[in-house]
């Protein structure tokens, strides 16, 4: 047992005013309900997070789970009404002069037989060189690193659903474990040289040469050849978060992945093949060119040096700290510390013995269970050289919606957004009886089979062509006891841009013939506008001149007849905001009516991306059933049809090439939703290093950014001159954490923290600033209270202090401190 934790037993019992209890002077309570204020705020970190400078692994562990926590905290709302589009910090974009990933799209498609290199991730494939000087050959030979995305067949943008992969209908980048994923290459300028008369003499010229693969620093510590005389056939190298020369009996400090290790040379043989090696407190024998986890940390021997001086031996070793072992032989599975890579293989390329010209690896990831469905924010990390990944980053799109929903057995509504912005709502009606009494058309545009409940349009004869086809057919109103029964019927009317109006005739005065009308979709009036009364054929049918709508409504007003007949209301097709267009159409059929969407304009010219043709539709006809119930049936053209959704059996998505989408519910066919984007759709997919992170703004809701924590926010307790200038966590007890010791007031003879416990406090300093104080009676308990700090969302974390206890890093306790 450590004395200073011997000391700390022995003044526990006697601290005559307990730290958990203690009120400092000078110090005010904070709320810890409150964490992960004041530390995060806007996004951005502002504190310091101390342990120290000669703190157990135990207090440096819980310090990165605490850091680690807090940077996912680093989150900041945002809400954009624009396109989203994800960033990344470091990475290059699957996008190539303009050609974006859209849907049915792979990433080799866009990339377009280009490859990526050292101008696209200069820290994973910059141009290097390899120099050696060893045996008969000596080689300074430059390289390039290119990777390549060759198979169409994978990579894919997808919308899609799995019930074992993709659970829920979404977006995806799909990735076919059973295709060629990529191609890897590293070709050297000019040959590199090697005597070929056995592997002995390649092992002369090449082994312990270094060579950087894809931002990290390899050792060559073996190959092999074909036969005597032949080609490279098989080479193992080793690398290592640290590759260094250790002298026997003088021990280091190295932090790997995050945790601080002593690494100590202890022995080496006879032979000088192979050393003894301590980490920690764990010692292993490792061979030259071989690995060994000692202490959870992978240890390699490159090369070994015996040296014998008189007063005692100084034996070296190059000791690999965190190592790998990759072995590459040709046309086999890569192995990596000698677990084959399923789905790869690798090359020692050379055109002529006793010449290399480089590295080439292939990967098919069949080590994945099934094909890979990438969701957003997900990535796919190579597995061979572990320096890169593939991350799927979600689709940039803005939608437009429109919607046809029902509402009871007969009626429905149609909404949607004119070019100018307003919303548009039809209502639909089914007359049931209609049909029984022989008249073809028994869905409506209207919510009732009163003349008044009607809704009534038509588009000019000469429109009724192939380019315009389908526009709602000419319709009539017959009054029973005069004209003015017809007062209540409404128009669908478009102005010569396809901008569409819902008008409403509120009043015919046939004494002054003049009608009242009102815009319903714009809130405005017109009074007393001016017609004829046809009373024989030869009069002229009357155009309505509206204002700023124009005067492209022409009706046939018949007083004597009771009759107001609309001749012309629709001047163009419907144009939405979207720039698409819409033909509603109830003269395909006895007992239907239509609404097909376009992803184009009225004029089939512009689309609303680049990626769509005058042919892509989407369609919704709505028919009664055998059972005199409206339904509502899906029709278009889709790339992706009928995907059904997580939350309900009954929804189904459809989605177009061109990025629209619409849900509906086939089980019940009562609702149909259509999503059409503004702007083109596509895919972000970045190709980055490991590290790299993804931010992304969600069209028009809420999103977040995450900002990286900030190198240098960790410091050591010596470093730390004014406690009270920053926010403070500090982790550690007054014995270990000078820091801890300042901001409390206590000291490691008297902190008052009792054997199986810990701390939280929140304290805040004369200063204004906070110091939040995780400490523990030994490290162990330390690290337990840091656990409960990183997941502080499962806590109750209430009050300035809690006290938590346990038995492991799973049992744990939290609780308010004794009064």
């Amino acid at each position: 047992m450590e004395i200073r934790k011997v000391l700390r037993k022995a003044t526990a019992v006697a601290a005559s005013a307990s730290f958990i209890g203690a009120t400092l002077l000078g110090a005010v309570a904070q709320d810890l309900s409150t964490y992960p204020a004041p530390f995060v705020k806007d996004g951005m970190f502002d504190a310091l997070i101390v342990v120290g400078a000669d703190a157990q692994a135990q207090d440096v562990v819980g310090a990165v789970d605490v850091g680690a926590s807090l940077q996912f905290s680093l989150k900041k709302a945002a809400t954009t009404g624009g396109t989203a589009e994800a960033t990344i910090d470091t990475g290059w974009k699957v996008q190539k002069s303009g050609n974006k990933l859209n849907y049915g799209d792979n990433v080799s498609s866009v990339m377009d037989s280009t490859s990526l290199g050292e101008e696209d991730l200069p820290t994973i494939f910059a141009d290097g060189k390899i120099v050696e000087s060893e045996g008969d050959n000596k080689n300074s030979e430059k390289y390039t690193q290119e990777l390549w995305f060759n198979n169409k067949q994978t990579s894919i943008l997808k919308y899609a659903q799995d019930d074992d992969d993709a659970p829920k209908a979404n977006d995806y980048l799909f990735i076919d474990k059973n295709k060629e994923l990529y191609n890897y290459t590293l070709e050297f300028d000019s040959n590199v040289d090697y005597t070929n008369t056995s592997d002995t003499t390649a092992n002369d010229d090449l082994k312990t040469a270094t060579i950087a693969i894809q931002g990290k620093v390899y050792t060559i510590t073996n190959v092999q050849l074909v036969s005597a005389g032949g080609k490279l056939d098989k080479m193992t190298l080793l690398s290592g978060e640290a590759v260094l020369w250790l002298t026997q009996n003088n021990p280091i400090k190295k932090s790997i992945s995050g945790v601080e290790h002593t690494v100590e040379v202890l022995d080496v043989t006879e032979d000088a093949d192979a050393c003894q090696v301590k980490v920690d407190d764990v010692t292993a024998i490792v061979d030259v060119d071989e690995t060994k986890t000692i202490n959870g940390v992978q240890v390699g021997i490159t090369d070994v040096r015996a040296i014998h001086a008189q007063l005692q031996d100084v034996d070296v070793c190059q000791v690999s700290v965190g190592a790998s072992e990759i072995t590459i032989e040709n046309a086999k599975k890569v192995k990596i510390d000698d677990i084959e890579v399923d789905g790869s293989k690798g090359w020692l390329t050379s055109n002529a013995v006793g010449t290399w010209e480089g590295i080439e690896v292939t990967l098919s990831p069949k080590d994945l269970d099934d094909n890979l469905y990438l969701a957003a924010g997900k990535a796919f990390t190579d597995p061979i050289f572990n320096s890169w990944k593939i991350i799927f980053g979600g689709i940039s799109a803005d939608y437009e919606e429109y919607s046809v929903k029902l509402s009871g057995d007969n009626d429905a509504t149609f909404k949607f957004i004119n070019n100018d912005g307003k919303t548009v709502e039809i209502p639909i009606y089914y007359n049931e009886s209609n049909l029984a009494g022989g008249k073809p058309y028994t869905v409506f545009l209207g919510d009732g089979n009163d003349i008044d409940e009607r809704i009534y349009a038509a588009g000019n004869k000469t429109l009724q062509v192939a380019a315009h086809p389908g526009l709602v057919r000419i319709s009539n109103c017959t009054g029973t006891s005069s004209v003015e029964d017809c007062e209540g019927m409404r128009i669908l009317a478009t102005t010569t841009g396809g901008e569409a109006h819902l008008f409403e005739i509120t009043d015919i005065d046939t004494t002054d013939n003049t009608t009242d009308i009102r815009d319903i979709t714009y809130g405005k009036d017109y009074d007393d506008v001016p017609y004829t009364d046809r009373k024989v054929v030869a009069v002229a049918n009357s155009t309505l001149d509206l204002g700023s709508f124009g005067n492209t409504i022409v009706l046939d007003i018949n007083e004597t007849a009771k009759h107001v007949g609309v001749v012309k209301s629709l001047a163009a097709t419907i144009e939405t905001k979207a720039g698409g267009s819409i033909i509603i159409d109830n003269s395909q059929g006895v007992n239907n009516l239509s609404i097909t969407f376009r992803e184009v304009n009225r004029a089939l010219g512009t689309d609303i991306t680049d990626e769509v043709t005058a042919t892509n539709t989407v369609n919704v006809t709505l028919d009664p059933n055998s059972d005199s119930e409206l339904q509502l049936f899906v029709g278009g053209t889709y790339l992706y049809s009928s995907v059904a959704a997580e939350d309900s059996a009954d929804d189904h998505i459809y989605v177009t090439s061109a990025g629209t989408k619409v849900t509906s519910d086939t089980e019940n066919k009562d609702s149909f939703i259509v999503q059409m984007p503004t702007a083109e759709v596509y895919g972000n997919v970045f190709v980055a290093p490991i590290v790299a992170q993804v931010s992304t703004a969600a069209s028009g809701v809420s999103s977040y950014t995450l900002t990286k924590l900030s190198v240098g926010a960790a410091k050591l307790d010596n470093e730390i001159s004014d406690a009270g200038a920053s926010n403070l966590i500090s982790v550690g007890g007054p014995c270990a954490n000078k820091v801890t010791a300042t901001v409390t007031g206590t000291t490691c003879a008297n902190h008052g923290i009792a054997q199986g416990t810990a701390m939280i406090k929140a304290i805040k300093q004369s200063s204004g600033k906070i110091a939040l104080v995780v400490a523990g009676y030994d490290a162990v308990d330390t690290r337990r209270a840091t656990r409960v700090l990183a997941n502080y969302d499962q806590y109750a974390l209430t009050g300035s202090e809690v006290v938590v206890t346990g038995t492991s890093l799973t049992d744990i306790t939290v609780k308010k401190p004794a009064v």
